[in-house]
């Protein structure tokens, strides 16, 4: 029991009676105490051990690594919703946001705990509230803002937890370093933000289409609540092994209710698993509105493929991410159907290029053709040279594309052989070894085995470019290197077209003409919007001057087509009403080339006039163009097609 005399001096309503000096002075020895304890509140930190500090060091390490896979995962999950260009316009401006906004989170006194049940039921959550929030955000037709809010209630808190947490862990390194600008909280949440935007392109290459994005959010889910366990464990323990005194608080009562914020992201992940799209383990299954039937769907090189039905307008369509790859109308539609039970194509530019064979050519050949289709789709135009006698090699990317084409889409089997793999490369090596009239073809590995080596093949009498999705194309598929490659893979008669998807008078459009005509002697462009009779044309539409169109080019000093006799049509109307109006469809170069005299952006050193569009090897002006291009076709492909149908995947 503390003397009586202690008891007066801390006594707040006791008298300030001063104490003789003296050997028994207890209000001295009281004074004392309270400077040493005093002392002790303002005292630096010990310095962590050594083992301690690789510990923060792993964490912070895990942290970054952690984070850099959710941010790839949070922009996948969107890509169905809104296409890659929408996902990606402002998401670095949002996560650099995010970040800083974590400072303020110093001044809650959040302990990291809490941080990480956050972390973790943000992550366990984003598969669902991705699909609600992004379609619900889409409904209101912005490419540029529905991204923003979205990103806003998934990725950010995330980045800003975690922007917080390695602040946190960063300071308590040691009393040395925690006083260092290198480690302030600005600077660490910065630092943050740019090596994970430097991590994202190596990490994308390494787990793209070897894991759903989503099943990434749940196990990253997980290890922030089993890190949260861990942390919350460790505390417990920390206060067990020190000795009770009055100086040490008590230790927290462990009780089944400390562990409900563990059991958050624990439900939240359970919910996201039986609702989410992405995890739905078998196909087919309906849309809630009854609208859509999905028959199958895969995370695949290019995006998310998914087949399915309208049940409504009654067609079959293929999509990746938010482009429709092609179509065919069903039981139930207006549309003839053939012996697989599918009509005419719902797109009717896929027609429009199987106009490549009414281009007159000067030499009759006898022998088959030969024809290259670089872009699959659901292949209506392989499908048809093939029908009219033409040995056909397909060379596609994606082999989701192919084998729902094959096993949904009628397609049959290609009988000049199939290349999955980048029209780039296989048109580069093969264009490499062209000789009078021919090419060399390597050899696969049983040829090989049996002595063959490679085959000598007939050049191409024609070659169908399609490769538009999403609203932008490759820019390396669309140089004047690749195309003197596809002009090598050319007979000397051959025909080349070329698909793309733009605004007349845009600065993609216009490049492509110029970097065409560069390489070919002659050109004409044709679009597939419905043509009306002189004087019956409708009023201009907000997106009228978007537009599909084919370019056609060969190396005459002419480019005509004949005209189309019934064996064109295939027994289809639609293909007979597209080849039959090719004369009003046709594209003036003036209405392409628009009234601009200069490209946006960087002009070209020393080039002038209209070879200021010709894209060469290298130029990246084309993607920087298409940015604005592919926001204004999410925009068009919102009008073509129902909400349900973007929405169901």
């Amino acid at each position: 029991m503390p003397p009586k005399a202690s008891k007066r001096a801390t006594s707040s309503g006791g008298p300030n009676i001063p104490s003789k000096p003296g050997a028994g002075n207890s209000s001295a020895t009281s004074q004392t105490a309270k400077n040493t304890t005093d002392a002790t509140n303002v005292a630096p930190a010990p310095k962590k051990s050594f083992l301690e500090m690789i510990q923060i060091v792993i964490k912070c390490i895990l942290l970054s690594i952690g984070l850099t896979l959710a941010s790839i995962s949070f922009q996948e999950t969107l890509q169905p919703l809104y296409g890659s260009i929408a996902t990606s316009f402002h998401y670095r401006k949002v996560t650099l946001v995010s970040v800083m906004a974590s400072l303020l989170l110093g001044f809650t006194g959040m302990d990291e705990r809490k941080a990480l049940v956050g972390i973790a039921s943000f992550l366990a959550a984003s598969p669902v509230a991705t699909l609600w929030i992004g379609s619900w955000t889409a409904r209101f037709g912005s490419p540029v803002w529905g991204p923003v809010v979205t990103h806003s209630f998934i990725a950010a808190p995330v980045w800003c937890l975690s922007a917080f947490l390695l602040s946190k862990w960063m300071a308590s390194l040691s009393s040395q370093v925690s006083n260092s600008p290198a480690v302030s909280p600005p600077v660490v949440a910065f630092q943050l933000w740019t090596l994970v935007g430097a991590l994202e392109p190596v990490a994308f290459a390494q787990i793209h289409t070897r894991i759903r994005p989503t099943s990434i959010l749940i196990h990253l889910s997980s290890a922030a609540a089993v890190s949260c366990a861990v942390s919350y464990i460790s505390l417990i323990n920390s206060y067990t092994s020190i000795t009770p005194s009055a100086s040490t608080p008590r230790p927290p009562r462990t009780t089944w209710r400390s562990y409900i914020p563990l059991a958050i992201p624990l439900l939240l992940a359970q919910v996201s698993k039986r609702t989410s799209p992405h995890l739905i383990p078998t196909e087919p299954w309906t849309s809630a509105s009854g609208n859509v039937r999905v028959l199958a769907r895969t995370d695949s090189f290019t995006g998310v493929v998914v087949v399915a039905e309208n049940l409504v307008d009654k067609f079959r369509y293929l999509r990746c991410d938010h482009s429709l790859l092609g179509g065919m109308w069903i039981a139930g539609s207006r549309s003839p159907l053939n012996s697989d039970g599918l009509g005419d194509s719902i797109y009717t530019a896929f027609v429009l290029q199987e106009a490549i064979r009414l281009v007159e050519r000067p030499v009759n050949h006898k022998e088959q053709d030969r024809s290259l289709i670089i872009g699959l789709g659901v292949g209506v135009s392989a499908g048809a040279l093939q029908s009219h006698g033409s040995s056909v090699t397909v060379v596609e990317i994606d082999p989701a594309v192919y084998t729902y084409a094959r096993e949904y889409f009628g397609l049959p089997e290609p009988n000049g052989g199939v290349f999955l793999e980048d029209a780039r490369g296989w048109v580069d090596r093969r264009a490499r070894t062209v000789s009078d009239g021919h090419y060399t073809e390597p050899g696969n590995a049983t040829e090989i085995l049996q002595g063959s080596a490679s085959t000598s093949k007939e050049l191409f009498d024609y070659i169908i470019h399609d490769c538009f999705s999403g609203g932008s194309v490759p820019t390396f598929l669309f140089s004047t290197g690749f195309f003197e490659g596809v002009k090598g893979m050319l007979k000397p008669d051959g025909v080349l077209a070329v698909n793309f998807a733009g605004k007349l008078g845009s600065d993609p459009a216009h490049a492509i003409l110029n970097t065409l005509l560069s390489v070919f002697e002659s050109c004409r462009v044709f679009h597939d919007k419905v043509v009306y009779e002189p004087g019956k044309e409708p009023e201009a539409g907000e997106h009228d001057d978007f537009l599909n169109m084919v370019y056609f080019c060969n190396n005459a000093p002419a480019l005509k087509f004949r005209d189309p006799t019934e064996k064109d049509f295939l027994g289809s109307f639609l293909r007979q009403h597209i080849l039959t109006t090719m004369d009003r469809r046709e594209v003036a170069f003036a209405d392409i080339r628009g009234n601009v005299t200069a490209p946006v952006g960087k002009p070209l050193p020393d080039v002038q006039g209209e070879a200021q569009w010709i894209l060469k090897d290298g130029d990246e002006r084309l993607g920087e163009w298409q940015k604005a291009t592919g926001l204004e076709h999410w925009t068009v492909m919102r009008h073509v097609m129902s909400d349900d149908i973007w929405e169901s995947f």
